[in-house]
């Protein structure tokens, strides 16, 4: 299964969703790849683990499955830094599309889940779309941020009219508090996704310490968190059945 965490807004627990998917599936015996295609290293700083050239290399034919970080137990990683924005050129400057997304197609075949945590505008974004039986796309409740929801669902129309997205797109509600506007734009998400608006992650600020101090959800167990473990566990369940 290849699941893809995808937003067009900064902000709204996108690499947070990403580690959290996988660690709790690692947790649960699966082999899990995660591979960093933002460019910043969020997932791999996210871990306790030093963000590297791995997503370049693995790009450019030098990075193979044994080269991956096993970060925890059962979950891999293939990190990435800013070089990762070099491979998006070179694919856009060559055309070579198919022969990237081949690539990476290859290299998930080892694993029982993938999870990909992406950054917007970039085509790697649309390759680990386009290889996707799940998009995930978080968002707080929030005006701007839930415009860009629609802005992913409309890109996901356009590449599944072009033979290029095959699977299910979710919306997931992070950073929920008790706002009226957060109340109103959840509504809003409902009435036009409808069940494929998943439990909503409430806002905890714990959540950013646990990161800040590379550890994952399902490891700082502090009980004022635990909502939001229990949301990520919800989540899993709807999207892996």
């Amino acid at each position: 299964m290849i699941i893809t965490v995808a937003a067009n807004k900064g902000g709204v627990a996108k690499t947070t969703s990403a580690v959290a998917i996988a660690h709790q599936l690692a947790q649960a015996g699966k082999k899990v790849l995660l591979v960093d295609l933002d460019t910043t290293g969020s997932v791999c700083l996210s871990l306790g683990i030093q963000p590297s050239d791995g997503v370049f290399r693995l790009f450019t034919g030098s990075f193979d499955t044994e080269d991956c970080v096993e970060a925890r137990n059962n979950l891999y990683v293939v990190p990435g830094d800013s070089r990762s924005k070099m491979v998006d050129l070179l694919i856009r400057d060559t055309g070579e599309y198919y022969q990237a997304q081949k690539r990476l197609w290859d290299f998930t075949y080892p694993f029982e889940v993938v999870v990909f945590d992406t950054k917007d505008g970039l085509k790697l974004q649309e390759l680990a779309i386009s290889l996707a039986d799940v998009v995930l796309v978080p968002t707080v409740p929030e005006a701007l941020a839930a415009d860009a929801v629609y802005e992913i669902d409309a890109m996901l129309n356009v590449m599944h009219g072009a033979g290029l997205f095959h699977g299910k797109m979710y919306v997931l509600p992070t950073k929920v508090g008790l706002y009226k506007e957060h109340d109103a734009i959840l509504a809003a998400l409902r009435d036009s996704f409808g069940a494929s608006v998943l439990p909503v992650v409430p806002n905890r600020i714990g959540v950013a310490v646990l990161a800040a101090q590379g550890k994952t959800l399902f490891e700082g167990f502090y009980a004022y968190i635990e909502p939001v473990r229990e949301a990520y566990r919800l989540v899993i369940l709807e999207i892996t059945e």
